[in-house]
């Protein structure tokens, strides 16, 4: 309670208003104001309701002081998603060259084909469902509402993160083999029959195992691997409709109301 005159003083202050302003809106003196700011004097309930209704605030904003301001739902997510573009960005161009190295160096694709079907992706996605959040706000527009908005939504997102998790694991397995192979983990040593020259040599050469991924899960890795490769516009606007069609059907869900 000893804190209502600091509350006033800083709704009054935020409202952009004078003492005079205030004081003549409540119909008092700025004497009045200034002794109730000052704590010398305290406003009655029925004074309070008066002060809240020219400041626009309730009485437990007076007696408590104002709530902090908090972003708008909106805002907040779209900084966590163009938090996530940006995490998606750095790990693309960190990774390039590591994968760009290891494909001319050792032959191995796993860590290329993690950024070309997993990360860049996701990047396009999340930039196509920020762009359409952004826009979205600036129109005043709000995703579709109905139940068969949800529904599409609901199958979109499953579909999108059955395909994710699919590559993902194609990929790391890929990566973990092509390491295993390189350090002689997983395989077995095998005598090799050469001929140089007319003669014929016998050495020892690492064979690794073969790489424990159903044939159907490397199609899905390899194709879309040299859809991209060959086709990187089209498959990355793609993408980017994919992430504004999400918004669109309004993933993540939210409730009423609430943009």
């Amino acid at each position: 309670m000893r804190d209502i005159g600091k509350n006033i003083r800083q709704l009054r202050t935020q409202k952009g208003m004078t003492q005079d302003d205030l004081a003549e809106r409540l119909f008092v003196t700025r004497q009045t104001v200034s002794n109730y700011e000052t704590g010398r004097s305290r406003p009655d309930v029925d004074m309070l309701v008066k002060i809240g209704e020219v400041l626009e605030a309730d009485i437990h904003q007076l007696i408590y002081g104002p709530e902090p301001r908090r972003l708008k739902p909106g805002v907040v997510r779209l900084i966590l998603g163009g938090a996530l573009i940006a995490l998606m960005g750095v790990l693309w161009l960190a990774l390039r060259p590591i994968a760009q190295d290891r494909q001319r160096i050792y032959f191995e694709i796993g860590l290329t084909s993690l950024i070309y079907v997993v990360i860049r992706p996701l990047f396009f996605v999340l930039l196509g469902w920020t762009l359409a959040h952004l826009v979205g706000m600036a129109l005043g527009k709000k995703p579709l509402g109905s139940r068969w908005a949800r529904r599409a939504g609901a199958v979109l997102l499953v579909l999108a993160v059955i395909w994710f998790v699919l590559v993902t694991w194609s990929c790391v397995a890929a990566m973990v083999n092509e390491w295993q192979f390189e350090h002689h983990i997983r395989g077995e040593w095998v005598e090799v029959e050469t001929e140089v020259n007319g003669e014929k040599t016998t050495s020892l050469a690492w064979q690794a195992l073969p790489a424990q991924i159903p044939a159907w899960v490397r199609w899905l890795l390899k194709k879309p691997t040299f859809l991209m490769l060959r086709y990187p516009v089209p498959y990355c606007a793609l993408t980017i409709l994919t992430g504004g069609a999400l918004w669109l059907f309004g993933v993540p869900w939210r409730r009423k109301g609430k943009m």
